[in-house]
């Protein structure tokens, strides 16, 4: 998936400020943690695309991603812990090497409203052209890969401020292409016909080709269970 995100990034170069794969989680717990690695991951390739292409971006939709970082001081989002030098994001790891240290939206760049978080150990910075902190960031400035949930696509399809996240209201060949599903043997069920009718939805009203990609350790049958 990472390798179609940079041949992406390689053929449209500064045009391609759309969401070439949407990232879909049953549960906010598993969204962060595969956030976080991901992340990490696309780390690696940003010397394969060099100084003539633009880096992977990525970005969360979901609870704790704040409208803004005005929002976030006034409402102190559910998954950032408030310090006095700003705020820790809960959600995303360092990206070093073997660093465990926390990631801070500091006071002074939120007040110069920077998207950017530190690393209050190793000092890594993760800035705008990596990661996408907010909800107003996104509809601006769309990451290559976004993680939500299926609730959040399900609220958020006939939004206008928020459904071309999906892809939608886009032009032809700004569309996304690839749907990634983790442990996909969790549709199943009710639950299951419920998602398969949100993501037809999805896809019909996108009008365009989709590559679906299921990840799972436990299903034995991949093409039978799609």
């Amino acid at each position: 998936v990472l390798a179609r995100v940079a041949e992406y990034i390689v053929e449209d170069g500064d045009d391609s400020n759309w969401v070439k794969c949407l990232a879909v989680y049953p549960k906010t717990e598993l969204l962060k943690d595969q956030f976080a690695e991901i992340f990490r991951e696309a780390r690696r390739l940003d010397s394969f695309l060099g100084d003539a292409q633009r880096k992977i971006r990525v970005g969360a939709f979901f609870g704790p991603v704040p409208i803004n970082g005005e929002m976030l001081r006034r409402y102190r989002n559910e998954g950032w812990q408030e310090k006095p030098q700003g705020f820790l994001c809960k959600y995303i790891a360092c990206p070093s090497d073997e660093c465990n240290g926390d990631l801070l939206w500091s006071n002074e760049d939120l007040d110069n409203k920077v998207e950017r978080l530190t690393c209050n150990s190793c000092g890594a910075i993760l800035s705008d052209d990596q990661i996408i902190l907010t909800r107003n960031g996104l509809t601006k400035k769309k990451p290559d890969i976004l993680f939500t949930t299926t609730e959040m696509i399900n609220q958020r399809l006939s939004d206008d401020e928020f459904r071309t996240l999906f892809g939608l209201g886009l032009g032809k060949g700004k569309r996304t292409g690839i749907l990634l599903l983790d442990e996909v043997h969790s549709y199943t069920g009710l639950h299951g016909a419920q998602v398969a009718y949100l993501l037809r939805r999805w896809r019909n009203l996108l009008k365009s080709s989709v590559t679906f990609v299921g990840l799972s350790a436990t299903l034995l049958d991949g093409k039978k269970f799609f």
